[in-house]
């Protein structure tokens, strides 16, 4: 089973009509509303790819927890480790002007409560992934990774921002993904050179490092810590407006890796995943990712 431990909210996405400075009044042309964090997208992404999940995280006991658990259930994703909390939902706004220029303001809410014992340690074993993001603070990480490294657990980290990071937050990791435009402010954070970031990196940590270009949509390469490397491309158009699009590729990458599908096959399903995301602005299913696969 995958273990997927992180931030879950509602997310409102609005096209707007024009750019804006304040005071201002303006119409969007489009608005969105869906389930969002990191954990939740890559969650959905993972269970289309035909993965068995569980969700930890918290939410507020209102009509927005309501709707994630709802939602998340009606994608077949264990909801057992989501706690309810006083404190409200924790909500994502997304502003997009004609520029694809983006504005997002996030209230984490009740997203500050959660703890590393949601995660038991009867469900970690060699037979569990545990999936993790950095917007949670990286001593709740460093935690759930510790606990995981001691049961065998396969662990993979998705930095989608280059907040809450430190070089220890490494320790006890298999794989980390990451988006190439984020590799430069991470080097200058990790002291590693920007010209050999990626073999850096994974020499420095003794890991498996993933980099998605353009989240994904544009193919992702993998480097290991004896500086091998696999490179997955795509002979399709990227369309990287959409803002769920490397959640796809990680959803679906840590999918296939709980399948014991070897990391190229795994990032080709990943790539897949992530093209369709952009062109179509939904997570794809298992038969669609392989009838798309290059």
């Amino acid at each position: 089973m995958i273990l997927d431990f992180g931030y879950l909210c509602m997310t409102f996405r609005l096209n707007l009509s024009n750019s804006f400075n304040f005071p201002s009044h303006m119409t969007a042309e489009k608005s969105h509303t869906y389930v969002g964090g990191h954990a939740a997208s890559q969650a959905i992404a993972a269970a289309r790819s035909g993965a068995k999940i569980a969700l930890i995280g918290t939410i507020g006991n209102d009509v927005f927890g309501k709707t994630i658990l709802t939602t998340l259930r009606r994608e077949g994703i264990n909801t057992s480790g989501i706690a309810k909390s006083d404190t409200p939902t924790g909500v994502i706004h997304t502003l997009i002007n004609h520029e694809q220029q983006k504005a997002i303001i996030f209230s984490a809410n009740a997203n500050l409560e959660s703890v590393p014992d949601q995660l038991p340690d009867n469900m970690l074993s060699e037979r569990t992934l545990i999936l993790l993001q950095n917007d949670m603070a990286p001593d709740i990480n460093k935690a759930i990774l510790k606990r995981a490294k001691t049961r065998n657990a396969y662990a993979i980290m998705c930095f989608s921002h280059t907040e809450n990071i430190e070089l220890t937050m490494f320790d006890n990791l298999d794989t980390v993904i990451l988006d190439e435009n984020i590799l430069p402010k991470i080097c200058e954070q990790l002291s590693i050179p920007l010209e050999t970031c990626a073999q850096s990196l994974a020499q420095k940590t003794k890991t498996h490092c993933i980099i998605t270009k353009d989240q994904g949509a544009s193919g992702a390469y993998a480097i290991n810590a004896i500086g091998e490397k696999h490179e997955q491309g795509t002979s399709k158009d990227a369309l990287t407006n959409h803002a769920d699009i490397f959640d796809s590729f990680c959803g679906t990458f840590a999918a296939c890796i709980q399948a014991r599908l070897p990391i190229p096959k795994a990032m080709q399903y990943g790539v897949s995943a992530a093209t369709l995301t952009a062109q179509n602005n939904a997570f794809p299913y298992l038969g669609d990712i392989e009838d798309n696969l290059d």
